[in-house]
C-alpha cells in the first residue's frame, strides 16, 4: 500500500456581509508541477514542520471550481476536478494502525 503524505493547511472562503471567516479542514489531492517546488513541498511534508501553515496557503472557490495555491512566495493557479472514483484517505500515528479519515471525490 502506498502512502500519500498529508499536510495541515487552511482553506478559506471569502466572507459575505456580516459573516465571519472560518477555517475548514479538508482532505484533498494536490498535484504540483514537477521540479523544485514539488521537491520542496515534499520535504516540508516529510519534515512535519509546525510552520507549514506559514509556507502553504490554499484559497478555493468551490462555486467557480478555481482557486490559488501559495507556496513560499510563489502563487499557482488551482482547479478543482472530479475524480473518476472515490478515494479513501487514512492517517497513522505509529505507522502500524491506520484510521480512515475521509473520502475524496473531487
Amino acid at each position: 500500500m502506498s502512502t500519500i503524505p498529508t499536510i495541515s493547511t487552511t482553506i478559506t472562503r471569502k466572507k459575505e456581509k456580516n459573516e465571519e471567516q472560518f477555517e475548514l479542514e479538508q482532505q484533498f489531492v494536490l498535484r504540483m508541477p514537477s521540479g523544485e517546488y514539488a521537491t520542496r513541498l515534499r520535504e516540508l511534508i516529510d519534515s512535519g514542520d509546525e510552520k507549514s501553515r506559514e509556507r502553504l496557503f490554499i484559497d478555493l472557490n468551490p462555486e467557480r471550481r478555481r482557486g490559488r495555491v501559495k507556496f513560499d512566495d510563489t502563487v499557482f493557479k488551482a482547479a478543482l476536478y472530479d475524480l473518476p472514483c472515490i478515494t479513501e484517505t487514512y492517517k497513522t500515528f505509529d505507522r502500524k494502525t491506520l484510521y480512515k479519515i475521509a473520502d475524496i471525490a473531487q
